[in-house]
């Protein structure tokens, strides 16, 4: 089945089938109503993002997005990079400019800094530009897969990611924890951006006397030395014995070369990444740090149809990328000889759902996921290879279903009610308040009297509101009162054959009343009588009858009598019964 992509105003918007509440329900609402970053609506972002923005007027300011500041500064003071110990999570200044885009606009302002890299990347490329002008035409062309992508992941997790201590957090922190539980590790069969990592992801094993092998960590700065020294004597040739030994981790190779340096591409890379993982993992850590493993650890993401079948191939280097097939077989070579390596499989998880056949938005997903975990090789990551270049099956049954049930199950995890997005982004911008110039005496009070103008409206619709329903229990304490006098009317006429008439009217009447309670409740049809509960209609008569027929007659008569005299009987008992079980 083929689809294509799904607007993302109709994605987030009504149109859409509300979502079951899910199992924690209770952990996203204390999430959304303890979060530092303000949840700003990608398509409400799309809607103010003009081409030339106009000068910044806090007194005409008519959204969420209308009171951010030009070039806000972060609330939170900015990460260290200087701090080169294994505890510090910070590697990459690139991280830490991400962080501040995620802490000062959410989810947009991050998306607006990986458009920004990607025209810096763009503007020095020589080969593979298609990977930076799949995100950059993301932006121009309105799409903003990238924003939408950004916005199903909670700002914590979204920082763990960027960081690289998923496996740590999950352990550490516990709204990270359930996102996890409930999102990132449900691998079903749709398609997906996944990522995977090296590490000891197993949270059960405690291993004592091995402090590498710390659950949630990766390796220590030693540990990473020696690996890289490897992998270098690997990729020369220094070491024939070493990459028989590696090849052969997950069975015999069947190449003349090294299964994980097949061509100088290869090799190339695996050079450039050796360099720019001693850069972030080795270099300045203190001496006496030097054993420490480190909270955070490289990624690899990839594009799949069916993550479910694709994630396990991994753990054998079926299909994966040289650098972590690499890394993959030595740690295990090395844990079987007594070494530094992982008793665990490789960690694994699903980072963005793509619900939609649109080629655009898996390459997009793809860049987005490979460049918020910093996977490529010249970044330390295990990525070889550039993403966005992927192939996009046609043609296949493939789960687009379940993959967009999963995305707007994230999506409604991750939405807050207006009022929160609205005070996380105020307390967001409480330091400029202060502290910009721009903030004058005047701006404060119309901001107070924008509040107060707010709620006066709330306080008056609670006050119709609240009229309106003591309305309704007048009217229905009348129809009530009413039905009880009906009823003791027509049991003192249910016995008297002459009154036939008169319970006709009696029974015309309750369902007069019957409408009126329908009008007061704002239904559209009108409510009448049960059939069992319906006089039955009276027969024609012709005039002069035979004594034979007037005998006829009186005999239907009667036993139409008898007949109503036994449903009044039902529904007097039934009347009794409810007024025991106290359900008038």
């Amino acid at each position: 089945m083929s689809r294509s992509a799904t607007p993302l105003r109709d994605l987030r918007g009504s149109s859409q089938p509300p979502i079951p509440g899910s199992p924690f329900e209770k952990d996203r609402r204390n999430l959304a109503r303890n979060s530092q970053y303000p949840s700003v609506s990608s398509q409400a972002y799309i809607d103010l993002l003009p081409k030339v923005k106009p000068p910044y007027n806090p007194s005409t300011a008519t959204s969420i997005l209308d009171i951010t500041p030009p070039n806000p500064t972060p609330v939170e003071p900015q990460p260290d990079i200087t701090d080169r110990s294994p505890e510090n999570a910070f590697r990459l200044t690139r991280q830490v400019e991400m962080i501040n885009s995620l802490r000062s606009l959410g989810p947009s302002g991050l998306a607006l800094y990986l458009y920004g890299e990607c025209r810096k990347f763009r503007s020095g490329a020589t080969t593979q530009s298609v990977t930076w002008d799949t995100m950059i035409e993301d932006q121009e062309n309105g799409t903003f897969y990238a924003v939408l992508l950004l916005s199903m992941l909670p700002g914590n997790v979204t920082e763990s990611l960027i960081k690289g201590t998923l496996m740590h957090d999950i352990r550490n922190d516990r709204e990270v924890r359930q996102y996890y539980r409930a999102y990132l590790r449900n691998i079903g069969d749709f398609p997906a951006i996944y990522f995977n990592t090296l590490g000891t992801s197993d949270f059960k094993m405690s291993v004592l006397g091995l402090p590498q092998q710390a659950p949630g960590k990766w390796l220590s700065a030693n540990n990473v030395q020696s690996l890289l020294v490897k992998y270098n004597d690997y990729l020369t040739g220094a070491d024939p014995a070493l990459q028989k030994k590696v090849d052969s981790v997950f069975g015999a190779s069947t190449g003349s070369t090294p299964r994980y340096a097949e061509n100088q591409r290869q090799i190339e890379i695996g050079k450039m990444w050796i360099r720019a993982t001693r850069a972030r993992f080795c270099d300045g850590v203190q001496p006496n740090d030097e054993d420490q493993p480190h909270i955070s650890a490289p990624f690899e993401v990839g594009w799949s149809k069916d993550v479910k079948r694709r994630i396990p191939e991994h753990k054998k280097n079926t299909g994966t990328t040289s650098i972590f097939g690499f890394n993959n077989a030595l740690t295990r070579l090395s844990l079987a000889q007594g070494g530094f390596g992982f008793p665990s499989d490789p960690f694994s998880g699903v980072a963005f759902p793509i619900w939609a056949d649109d080629r655009e938005l898996a390459r997009v997903g793809e860049i987005l996921g490979s460049l918020l975990v910093s996977s490529y090789w010249f970044h330390g990551g295990y990525n070889s290879t550039w993403a966005g270049t992927l192939f996009m099956p046609s043609g296949e049954d493939i789960n687009w279903d379940a993959a967009e049930r999963e995305a707007l199950a994230r999506l409604e995890f991750c939405k807050a009610p207006d009022a929160m997005l609205l005070q996380a982004q105020r307390l967001s911008n409480k330091l400029h308040i202060f502290e910009t110039p721009i903030y004058t005496d005047q701006a404060l009070e119309d901001l107070k009297a924008q509040l107060r103008s707010r709620k006066t409206v709330l306080e008056q619709q609670r006050t119709r509101r609240t009229g309106a329903q003591a309305r309704l229990r007048g009217k229905y304490k009348e129809f009530t009162d009413a039905r009880e006098a009906r009823h003791e009317r027509l049991m003192a006429a249910s016995g008297v054959s002459d009154n036939t008439k008169e319970m006709g009217k009696a029974f015309k009447e309750i369902e007069d009343q019957m409408a009126t309670l329908a009008l007061v409740r704002g239904e559209t049809h009108r409510l009448t009588l049960p059939d069992h509960l319906r006089r039955p209609s009276k027969v024609p008569l012709i005039s002069p009858l035979t004594d034979e027929e007037q005998a006829r007659v009186d005999l239907g008569v009667k036993e139409a009598k008898e007949a109503e005299d036994r449903d009044w009987e039902q529904v007097l008992e039934r009347r009794r019964q409810r007024k025991e079980n106290k359900e008038y």
